[in-house]
């Protein structure tokens, strides 16, 4: 981290003010490359979600879509560098001996030095104000297509759009950035847009100060006696459901999500999202958390996964957006409820349009709240 001499709150924000609007503050970005099924597959088998458009070629080839599409809610999954192995982990110590280092993208180890980029300095200026801990609390998502296999995107260098802040919340007092993208296929086509805010804050939890106490074992698990009255659940509906079978105010069934460490480190992996506060305790409880928490990636699949379930494979996601609030740590439910608030006819075409608005709660308070636009066939 570059030395930044400590200042005021005043001259803080007149610094954030400065990196407003500008647009060379990193680089574009080219995923790795282009998206496969086996991409999908780990996604939505990581979310368990079974929608046939991802996973059914068959099923898939016969519906609106005319063959396997990707989840829109993974959109920024292949914006992330995974665990490239730069050649800076590659690294040979005093006795000559070679060492590994693996670590993900953005991840600085000894011995590397990466060009830096102006979102370096904003982040460094914050960290030096005692502000270290980075996380994501809201995303703004606009689909134009649902992505396919063999869609190889771009995303553009990130745009600060505003900040606020310092502003207390559950993680600790921060400052929000907010930074808007556009991603593009090969051909150069607007695919999607998208928002991110992330929050960089003082923990907390403190050296001194006792963490919240988290319970080590899943108190709602059932026992193998209860488990004798559950059954299997059915197979995911295969039709879709009309525009004139939905009413406003209309309730969705719940989704319960077993929230384990296994859980959270598979969709993490899942996603590409390598962030050490998604599978090292270690190194999350350093930061002043209990435990490793989910990604924002998961909460928002697991939303998408939600609609879809009530709705059915050929529901057309067009828009989310999602705001996060305590984390979800390993044990105890994610528990997803929704409800139908706004309803669109569109006499002129072949669909409607619906708007969802979805909650997720664990037992520490309301983890997500995000709202869904889609359409249903008439």
């Amino acid at each position: 981290m570059t030395t930044v001499e400590k200042l005021s709150e005043e001259a803080i924000n007149e610094r954030l003010a400065s990196f407003v609007g500008r647009t060379d503050l990193g680089p574009a970005i080219q995923a790795r490359e282009p998206i496969s099924t086996t991409t999908i597959r780990y996604l939505t088998e990581s979310l368990g979600d079974r929608n046939p458009v991802y996973s059914d070629p068959d099923f898939a080839a016969k519906s609106v879509h005319g063959g396997i599409v990707a989840p829109p809610t993974s959109l920024q999954v292949f914006s992330l560098p995974g665990l490239f192995p730069a050649p800076g982990r590659h690294l040979v110590g005093p006795d000559g001996v070679e060492r590994f280092v693996l670590a993900p993208g953005g991840i600085k180890v000894p011995g590397e030095n990466p060009q830096r980029v102006m979102m370096d300095d904003l982040h460094d200026l914050l960290e030096a104000a005692g502000y270290t801990s980075p996380a994501v609390t809201n995303g703004w998502y606009e689909y134009k297509r649902y992505l396919r296999p063999g869609d190889h995107l771009s995303f553009s260098a990130p745009s600060v759009d505003e900040f606020f802040g310092p502003k207390k919340t559950a993680l600790g007092t921060g400052y929000f950035i907010t930074m808007s993208q556009d991603v593009t296929d090969q051909h150069g086509e607007l695919v999607a847009v998208m928002k991110h805010r992330f929050i960089r804050f003082k923990p907390a939890f403190s050296d001194s100060a006792q963490p919240t106490e988290m319970p080590t074992a899943n108190p709602y698990k059932p026992t193998t006696e209860e488990l004798g009255d559950y059954t299997i659940a059915p197979a995911p509906r295969t039709d879709t459901m009309r525009f004139g079978e939905v009413t406003v105010g209309e309730e969705l069934p719940k989704l319960v999500i077993e929230l384990t460490p296994t859980l959270i480190i598979a969709t993490a992996i899942a996603t590409q999202d390598y962030q050490n506060v998604h599978h090292d305790r270690d190194a999350v409880q350093r930061l002043g958390h209990p435990d490793v928490f989910m990604n924002i990636l998961t909460s928002t699949g697991f939303a998408g996964r939600f609609i879809t379930d009530w709705a059915g494979p050929e529901a057309i996601i067009s828009a989310v957006s999602v705001r996060l609030g305590v984390p979800n740590y390993p044990y105890g439910d994610f528990v997803i409820t929704g409800k139908v608030t706004e309803r669109e006819e569109n006499p002129s075409g072949d669909v409607g349009w619906i708007k969802v608005d979805v909650t997720g709660t664990n037992s520490i308070g309301t983890h997500l709240t995000c709202q869904v636009t889609l359409s249903l066939p008439i």
